[in-house]
């Protein structure tokens, strides 16, 4: 024995070796075969009775075929009806707009000023993307009559 310990607990020690392990009041073995044959068997509780439901099911369904079968055809009632088709109303009449010169100019740039001054900024149509911006010959004519063209829009804005 080590020397080491405290004189105080050697009569607790004395005490605890002195004790033998009691048998346990519950079996583990006992237990886990009574808990397997108690599943092999039905249960006590709520038990479904299988056949007495499947024979009063097959009782209904064939009582409903037997009234299926012996139900007589529904009569059909032929009738002639006239359907009259209703006179079509004439579509109203097609008036053209007649284009009205109101003197808003000539050349492009004064019916787009015209336009502007008639609509506002919201009544220029959206400018189409150019492809790439390069450098253009200042001066020219032509390009600029295509600029005005393409900035002139077509038609009424509403």
């Amino acid at each position: 024995m080590p020397t080491d310990q405290e004189p105080a607990l050697s009569p607790v020690e004395a005490a605890l070796a002195a004790l033998a392990p009691a048998r346990a009041p519950l079996d583990r073995d006992r237990i886990m075969f009574a808990a397997g044959l108690a599943s092999s068997r039905p249960s006590r509780g709520f038990r479904v009775p299988w056949a007495p439901l499947a024979a009063v099911l097959a009782l209904v369904s064939a009582f409903e075929g037997a009234l299926l079968a012996y139900k007589p055809a529904p009569e059909v009632i032929y009738r002639t009806v006239a359907a009259r088709e209703p006179t079509p109303t004439p579509p109203p009449p097609v008036v053209a707009a007649a284009r009205v010169d109101l003197g808003l100019g000539r050349t492009p740039h004064d019916r787009l000023a015209a336009q502007v001054l008639r609509y506002g900024l919201d009544g220029l149509s959206t400018p189409t993307p150019a492809a790439a911006p390069g450098p253009r010959p200042v001066g020219s004519r032509r390009l600029l009559l295509e600029e005005l063209a393409l900035d002139t829009p077509t038609g009424d804005p509403s």
